[in-house]
């Protein structure tokens, strides 16, 4: 019993690991399109994608900069500090889910 319990847990332990490490890698590699890439029309491949990994935390950050900013949207600027966390544990939990998720159970036809 105790050996099917160990197998449960590492089985568990993995699928963490292997979520926390996509999701750092899908946040830098948003963040890092957006931040590391020149801004030149040659660039533009990398850039778009990016800003598409990004907008999870994007959204975030402008619903909070219109609830807690006397600009409004506008404001936004300020808290763009919480998109890398965001992104991180939205991609975390996409990826969490998608690897946990339970098979259905076979039905008689």
């Amino acid at each position: 019993m105790q050996n099917h319990q160990i197998g449960e847990n590492s089985g568990m332990m993995a699928g963490l690991f292997a979520s926390a490490l996509l999701a750092s890698v899908l946040t830098f590699v948003g963040w890092a399109a957006l931040h590391l890439a020149p801004q030149k029309e040659a660039w533009h491949w990398v850039i778009y994608p990016g800003g598409l990994l990004a907008m999870p935390g994007v959204f975030f950050s402008v619903a909070v900069a219109m609830i807690f900013s006397p600009q409004g949207v506008h404001g936004g600027d300020g808290y763009s500090w919480l998109v890398v966390p965001v992104n991180s544990v939205f991609y975390f939990l996409v990826f969490f889910f998608l690897f946990h998720r339970r098979k259905l159970p076979r039905t008689a036809t």
